[in-house]
């Protein structure tokens, strides 16, 4: 018996006497069902009390002394267990003794759990401990501890895990008290391993800090799932494994967990779900801010009481810097009726994410204010230089130089007599001391605003089909242009804010529409329009009449606008050449003038938005700039007069969209996405010039397009949600297609099938774009990736061995590979779209958009250098099943038109060409059947997606599916042709106003 056993004996011996003798059964019931060892000990206590209370009164030491001596485990411990070198015990976990343990094969460090040899005949025991290791093997994430192996030699069963060097949450607490944000990003961190868990289909009841190791980079770790509860839609997996399913679930009126950190329902001995871990998640957490824990008592009973029936004393009394609204999350967590608390892991993350951000952006702007103090009693001359900067004009952007009163006091002390000189120094301080407190004062207002926009903004839905795809306000505030329709219906609409009223400005003519923009005076509309292979900007008068056409060439982004109306700005990309740049014409559309040029994907990121500042002076664009090899988008300020691009701040972004200046030129309104709100784009204030952002909105919806009124009073924007999930259709028949995820965001960003029959496929599930993997019946989900902010577009080798896919983790978005199971990931080449592998598992092909030359590359599947297989752009290339052609998407030269071409393997210029439908919006996704003989591709009739086919032979296209609703985003056919996997699902989009947001 370990000392922790004897521990855990003793409280319950001694809340067992607390009892009548009567009631003792049921107390044995609830504390002791999960463990009959220590059931055994106890009632062995029990009939033996005089006994009992003689070895309850040694010395700790002693005991502990007496149980080591004891420990035949550890005395008898064999230097090997399978391929691990046992080093040493390192404690005892929740199902068995750990230990320290060299991999002998792969040369790494292990921690080694084994169950007690006394255990193994305990054959309930041995389902558990199998079910703690299936639990926590079955789970990806960075958070939570990596099972190696689970093992079983002779009569020692084992899991090898990873070897996590730290300390565990509560050794740290009681080194010192953690600092509020320190705290609040080991909250996160657990809250996101429990969303992985419970996606999977988990619950971990027994989360407390014993549970968590913060490593010495201050990483977290959750470990021991020995409670681990498994949902339904785990049961038959784990069933198919020979163990007898009741044995491993909870039954009514049984109590496992620890008393401190159970939820009622758990306490109770009732089913339990996910909120069982956010009420200890809850529990925990209180403990982190006010320093003791929420229920407390002298015995176990106490305990327990106080959990059914006591509400913890004020959270914000116990921990006065705790901000009240995250108290209030505190106390939602620890709501005593579950259906009060959090109902998902996830809406909790989400919250717990958006106090992090706020909290950090209030310690940004602590130490902006520390700094300009510490610059204020630098020296005289330091002194001199803040002054200036506070009390002048600090726009960056001002060219003409005006003297301040700082500079005129200068010139006093140098030129005049010391008295003068002195009364001039002495006015100085005055001034200095007032403009830092002035500066105090902005960065306190600045601050409260960050505090109270939340509390104060106002969003009113504007329409309400869930078919709005762009938005613009017009600058007086009282009408809303936007789009509407599905995919080759849409219309041009009016909407007259006061009245309500809708007007159809331009109808449906078979084509899309881009941006808008209003005219300065709020008479014209422009916008583009598409019509699959060009964007043409147009005009229309605001109150009716003929629309115009301004260009002739392309412009693929909204319109920048300058002050007086006369010039606009927007960028225009030639895939032909690679290229892509910033333009300034007049208003009449002629007079184009080059302002910056580059690579095309350094414009595309992947939506240019240009936004004229007020002053008339500076330019904003997001573009992508490689700097020691991050090529993450930024936002730079580039000047009219000379082109000159300077970053308006180091914030790093996944991705940035729409730009729009602030009426007074003291930031910009953005939509983006950073690490924390990927992969949902956000809208955002970014000040100008110093670059702090902070988030105006913060859900899970995405935003596009951000339009303001001339005094930014009001914006409007379009506001997406996507419901994606992965349903099989046998022979692709839709009426016998079934749905098998469930989580919303399955496949919507690529799926594949391995030869084995499982499905790979990209999904949102743990927040955040990534690669899974699944069973062909939707059973067995486990994630493979949890590095970046996207990984996506997964597809896999031939052989079966690897996982090809699409990853930022580097910067921007690379091709990587890594084993079917998730392991070793490396990258191969810099790539802009998908790769697939050649039929010889050899080569990776893949196409890269923003080379000038040689737009279809091919590398080594270990990597290396790439070589060309084409001198024209292309896009979307995907290997034939025998792997002999290469079918992509390319831009005519002769037609100047996208069409799709056929060409051999080994490269060459297109030797068949159709004219396939290209989508303006989500589906771009090529294929081919499984036989080779014909292309697939997404067509959309009456605003219903299908798969189609074009025949190689040129005969006509051929409706393979007949879904009668839904989008389609992605599809697999597996390789023997015999089952199709379509990621399908819905997509709504309606306007939005938002007031108060400043």
């Amino acid at each position: 018996m370990s000392p922790e056993h004897w521990q855990q004996a003793k409280q319950i011996y001694l809340d067992a006497l607390e009892c009548d003798a009567s009631a003792r059964a049921a107390l044995l019931n609830r504390l002791c069902a999960a463990d009959p060892a220590l059931r055994r000990e106890v009632e062995s206590l029990l009939a033996n009390q005089t006994e009992a209370e003689k070895f309850l009164e040694q010395p700790v030491l002693n005991v502990a002394a007496q149980v080591l001596a004891d420990d035949t485990t550890t005395a008898n411990l064999p230097e090997r267990i399978g391929a691990y070198q046992v080093l040493r015990r390192i404690g005892a976990g929740g199902m068995g003794e750990v230990y320290l343990a060299k991999d002998t094969r792969l040369g790494r460090n292990a921690a080694l759990k084994l169950l007690p040899a006394q255990f193994t005949t305990d054959r309930e025991l041995v389902q558990r401990f199998e079910q703690e290791a299936r639990a926590a093997s079955s789970l990806n994430h960075p958070n939570i501890i990596t099972i190696y192996e689970i093992g079983q030699t002779d009569a020692t069963h084992f899991i090898a895990a990873e070897f996590v060097e730290g300390l565990t949450l509560r050794q740290r607490l009681k080194q010192e008290r953690l600092a509020l944000l320190d705290a609040l990003d080991i909250l996160v961190q657990i809250a996101g391993a429990l969303a992985a868990a419970h996606e999977a289909g988990i619950v971990h009841r027994d989360i407390k800090p014993e549970n968590v190791m913060i490593r010495r980079d201050g990483y977290v770790k959750v470990l021991d799932f020995g409670l681990a509860k498994l949902t339904e839609r785990q049961r038959s997996e784990f069933a198919t494994r020979a163990v007898n399913e009741e044995s491993l679930h909870t039954k009514p009126g049984v109590v496992m967990g620890t008393l401190a950190y159970m939820s009622p329902e758990q306490a109770r001995g009732l089913e339990v779900d996910a909120r069982t871990d956010i009420f200890s998640l809850g529990v925990l957490s209180y403990e982190l801010f006010a320093g003791q824990r929420p229920f407390a008592g002298s015995s176990g009973a106490e305990v327990i009481a106080a959990v059914l029936h006591t509400e913890p004393p004020a959270l914000t009394q116990l921990a006065p810097h705790l901000p009240a609204t995250l108290a209030q999350v505190i106390n939602k967590m620890l709501s005593k009726e579950r259906t009060q608390r959090y109902q998902q892991i996830g809406e909790l993350l989400t919250e717990l994410k958006a106090h992090k951000r706020q909290l950090e952006f209030q310690a940004e702007l602590a130490r902006a204010s520390e700094g300009a103090s510490a610059k204020v009693k630098a020296s005289d001359e330091t002194l001199l230089d803040t002054i200036t900067g506070i009390a002048g004009d600090t726009r960056a952007n001002q060219s003409a130089h005006t003297t301040s009163a700082a500079e005129l006091l200068l010139s006093e002390l140098k030129h005049h007599k010391p008295g003068v000189a002195l009364a001039a120094l002495a006015l100085l301080v005055i001034v200095a001391g007032a403009g830092f407190w002035f500066y105090k004062l902005i960065n306190q207002r600045q601050t409260s605003e960050a505090s109270a926009s939340f509390q104060t903004m106002k969003f009113t839905r504007l329409t309400a089909t869930g078919k709005a795809t762009r938005a613009a306000l017009s600058p007086d505030g009282k009408y809303v242009a936007y789009v509407m329709g599905a995919p080759k219906q849409q219309s041009l609409w009016l909407k007259h804010l006061a009245t309500g009223s809708d007007k159809e400005i331009v109808p449906p003519n078979g084509i899309d529409y881009g941006d808008l923009t209003f005219s300065r005076d709020g008479s014209y509309l422009y916008y583009n329009q598409n019509d699959l292979s060009h964007d043409v900007l147009y005009q229309v008068p605001l109150l009716g009449g003929a629309e115009k056409k301004l260009s002739q060439a392309d412009v693929d982004s909204a319109l920048a606008l300058s002050p007086d109306g006369k010039r606009f700005a927007f960028v225009r990309g030639d895939p032909l050449r690679g290229e892509a740049a910033l333009i300034v014409a007049r208003a009449d559309g002629t007079g184009e003038q080059k302002l910056v040029t580059g690579k095309i994907s350094s414009f595309f990121t992947p939506r240019a938005w240009p936004s004229w500042s007020p002053d008339g002076e500076t330019i904003a664009l997001a573009l992508r700039r490689s700097e020691s090899g991050n090529n993450a988008p930024q936002i730079v300020a580039v000047r009219v007069k000379d082109g000159v691009a300077t970053p308006v701040t180091a914030r790093p972004w996944v991705s940035i969209g729409a730009l729009n200046w602030l009426a007074d030129g003291r930031g910009l309104i953005i939509t983006a996405v950073d690490q924390e709100s990927a992969p949902a784009y956000q809208i955002w204030q970014v000040a100008y010039p110093g670059g702090a952002a902070r988030r105006i909105t913060n859900d899970l919806q995405n935003y596009r397009d951000v339009s303001l009124t001339a005094d930014s009073s009001a914006l409007v924007s379009v506001q997406t949600a996507r419901l994606s999930n992965i349903w099989l259709a046998p022979q692709g028949e839709a009426q016998r297609a079934s749905q098998i995820t469930s989580n919303q965001s399955d496949g919507y960003a690529g799926l594949a099938w391995s030869p084995a029959g499982k499905l790979v496929y990209a999904s949102a599930a743990s927040g955040n774009p990534d690669i899974w993997l699944m069973n062909a019946d939707g059973s067995g989900q486990k994630q493979l990736t949890a590095e970046s902010s996207a990984d996506i577009h997964p597809a896999v080798t031939p052989d079966g061995r690897y996982v090809l896919f699409l990853s930022d983790r580097s910067g921007k978005p690379n091709i990587w590979r890594m084993e079917i199971d998730g392991r070793n990931p490396t990258q191969l080449t810099y790539g802009e779209v998908r790769g697939y592998c050649s039929a010889d598992n050899q080569w990776v092909v893949y196409s890269l958009m923003d080379s000038g030359k040689g737009a279809l590359w091919k590398v080594s599947i270990n990597g290396g250098n790439p070589a060309p297989l084409t001198d024209y752009p292309v896009s979307t290339a995907v290997l034939s099943p025998d792997g002999s052609q290469i079918a992509f998407r390319y831009i005519d030269p002769q037609a100047n038109k996208w069409k799709v071409a056929v060409i051999p393997a080994a490269g060459g210029a297109p030797s068949q060409t159709y004219e396939i439908p290209r989508l303006s919006i989500l589906a771009q996704q090529i294929g081919w059947l499984p036989d080779g003989r014909a292309l697939t591709y997404i067509d959309a009739h009456a605003g219903i997606f299908n798969l189609w086919s074009q025949p190689l032979d040129g005969s006509p296209p051929k409706q393979l599916t007949d879904f009668k609703s839904d989008l389609i985003f992605a599809y697999a056919w597996s390789r023997d042709g015999k089952q199709l996997a379509v990621a399908r699902g819905t997509q709504t989009s309606d306007v939005v106003l938002i007031n108060g947001f400043k």
